[in-house]
């Protein structure tokens, strides 16, 4: 009973007044009090009801499936009985459970150490936070049949297929009375014509540069058009062809297999690579092949323009330009998070800079802050997205200078110029459908200067591409008569212009030629437009050679002609190698002129035929043949 009395009066003695509890409990509800940064914080992430019952839902069917009952059949018999548990209480634990005196101890080191752990641990964990998950595109290449079944290949076994399907490398693909779309990603699409064979080789994502070429597909016969997507600085859609190959990085081409094979450029530019030499065609050019031939350009005739195969894929080249532009926009906007214009965005700014001040390794430091400033890209297609058009400068500007400033701030140059220049090649393939006018143009411009401000890189490249692209979206506009448009970009051209005036060896010159002389012929005679650009317009067309009649030789002229250039060459020289000489001035001297090819059939004849000198005139008939084939004008043979 003493003990009994003695914890009453301890009891008693321990148990606070009324007004002590209150001062406690009103202290301890300051204390946990909600600041209002955490109220704030909780309506900005609370889901949506709609979203809350996804969730819900998922729960519950989860719960259901789960083995609670079976672990309650176990505790159950596992657990003793009631009478057992309470005699155990009462006889063992209760009679030695004794009060103990505590002596009182400061927890505030323990405390504080609690709270910086804490901090560490909600700092580390904020990018997941603050951040939406990266969202990069790895979607397989499909193939899509636009009309009638498509014949695939796989090991030699032919399957017909009139439904959308993932595509592999070694696959063979045949359209017969039909048309098929196989789009490579978001870098561009091929499409094939009826009667077409091709065979799939590299289908890689094309995110670096192109040491080596890596054919993409190889046309056996038939007739596809490319369109592509890619920055000249990564790997373009490759076309392997007997006679060489065929690469687009930002263009659009038609290749035609036959008895020739041709291939047609309608807009931007494309690389011929043919016996290790490039060639560049730009848009309007046109080019055909055969064994043993040489490389001649000409221009594509007007009246190709009407032809059903080309207009079709020009309105196509237009729609999935603008889709894949519009899409791109779309991820950058679902993956920026909190913007500027939230009040949280303070926030997120402050859990950036913690966690790569807590970020000790050197690369992955790097890494972190260029892939911060990728988040400023996606805030700006945010905020174009949202009509917040005067806050878009600072996360552009502040993009750009965070990569010029890394590239001028790490202490292993090479790696974090490697890593800048993978990243902004990667956001560059992520902008390169964009077209002036679009919505994430901006973006791409920003993308393409930040480039040029990398320590070795060409910054007239970058004034190359926005000069091009321009150009391109000008003279569209210009043919569609938008008048409007056709000012706009007039006016934001002017800087790029100038300096094409200023460095006429800029990269892309021969491309941009042919914009300028496309947009100056499409607005001749526009009443609509201001007088001073269409005077401006008008330096643009090239100048009319004037008609000049011709008069041929006769027969006997020709005759004698090349009998002088005969009794020349044989008369006044007597060693091989200078006759050799004389004749090849005398066949340069020849080219282009009116009877060309008649004074080349005389000369071939007036030689002797146990002299080696008719080989370069027989090499030099040839050449003109090729040239006639081609498309070009000149004497019959």
């Amino acid at each position: 009973m003493m003990l009994v009395h003695r914890l009453q009066r301890l009891a008693c003695d321990i148990t606070p007044s009324t007004d002590a509890k209150s001062r406690i409990f009103s202290r301890i509800t300051q204390r946990i009090g909600t600041p209002e940064a955490l109220r704030m914080a909780a309506r900005e992430m609370t889901p949506a009801p709609d979203l809350q019952d996804r969730v819900w839902e998922r729960v519950a069917r989860v719960v259901t499936r789960s083995p609670v009952a079976f672990f309650d059949r176990v505790r159950t018999a596992l657990l003793p009985p009631v009478e057992m548990s309470r005699d155990i209480w009462q006889s063992f634990i209760l009679p030695r459970l004794q009060p103990q005196h505590i002596a009182v101890r400061s927890y505030r080191g323990i405390a504080w150490a609690t709270a910086v752990a804490m901090l560490i641990v909600t700092v580390r964990i904020s990018p997941a936070l603050f951040f939406a998950p990266p969202t990069r595109a790895e979607s397989a290449v499909t193939l899509l049949p636009t009309r009638g079944e498509v014949m695939v290949s796989v090991g030699g076994l032919w399957q017909p297929v009139s439904v959308e399907i993932a595509l592999a490398p070694g696959m063979r693909l045949k359209t017969l009375d039909s048309e098929a779309s196989i789009l490579f990603r978001n870098n561009g699409v091929l499409r094939m014509d009826r009667d077409t064979v091709i065979t799939l080789n590299d289908l890689t994502q094309r995110m670096e540069p192109a040491p080596e070429i890596l054919p993409t597909f190889m046309v056996e016969e038939g007739r596809v058009w490319v369109q592509a997507f890619i920055p000249e600085t990564l790997r373009g859609i490759t076309v392997a062809l007997a006679e060489g190959h065929v690469t687009v990085n930002e263009g659009s081409v038609s290749i035609t297999r036959g008895d020739l094979l041709t291939v047609e450029v309608y807009n931007r530019s494309a690389v011929l690579l043919r016996e290790a030499r490039e060639t560049r065609l730009v848009a309007g050019d046109r080019i055909q092949l055969w064994a043993g031939s040489v490389p001649l350009i000409r221009h594509i005739a007007p009246v190709a323009y009407e032809d059903g195969w080309v207009s079709q894929n020009i309105d196509r080249d237009a729609v999935h330009r603008r889709d894949i532009a519009e899409l791109q926009q779309e991820r950058r906007v679902a993956r920026a998070g909190i913007l500027p214009t939230s009040k949280l965005y303070a926030m997120k700014r402050a859990a950036e800079a913690v966690d790569v001040a807590l970020t000790f390794d050197g690369r992955t430091r790097v890494e972190k802050q260029i892939a911060y400033a990728g988040v400023r890209l996606d805030e700006a297609a945010a905020l174009i997205e949202e009509g917040e058009v005067e806050a878009v400068a600072a996360p552009l500007e502040e993009y750009r200078r965070t990569l010029v400033a890394l590239a001028g701030s790490s202490t292993d140059q090479s790696e974090a110029e490697f890593l800048l220049k993978q990243a902004v090649a990667e956001d560059s393939a992520e902008t390169a459908a964009a077209s002036m006018g679009d919505e994430g143009y901006l973006l791409k411009k920003t993308v393409l200067e930040a480039l040029g401000s990398l320590p070795g890189e060409d910054a007239t490249q970058a004034e190359a591409s926005l000069l091009v692209d321009g150009l391109s979206t000008l003279a569209q506009a210009a043919e569609a008569g938008d008048s409007v448009q056709v000012t706009d970009a007039w006016g934001a051209l002017q800087p790029y212009l100038t300096a094409l005036e200023q460095h006429p060896d800029l990269a892309g010159t021969e491309e941009a030629k042919v914009l300028l002389e496309r947009f100056a012929r499409a607005v001749e005679g526009q009443e609509d437009l201001d007088p001073a650009l269409l005077h401006a317009a008008i330096e643009f067309l090239p100048e009319e050679e004037p008609v000049v009649a011709v008069a041929h030789l006769s027969d006997e002229q020709v005759l004698a002609f090349a009998q002088g250039i005969k009794d020349n060459i044989f008369t006044q020289y007597r060693m091989p190698k200078s006759r050799s000489n004389v004749l090849l001035a005398e066949l340069k001297k020849l080219q282009g002129g009116t009877d060309e090819g008649r004074i080349l059939r005389a000369l071939y004849h007036a030689m002797p035929e146990d002299t080696e000198l008719r080989v370069p005139v027989r090499r030099a008939i040839t050449q003109l043949k090729w040239s006639v084939v081609a498309g070009g004008e000149g004497d019959s043979l």
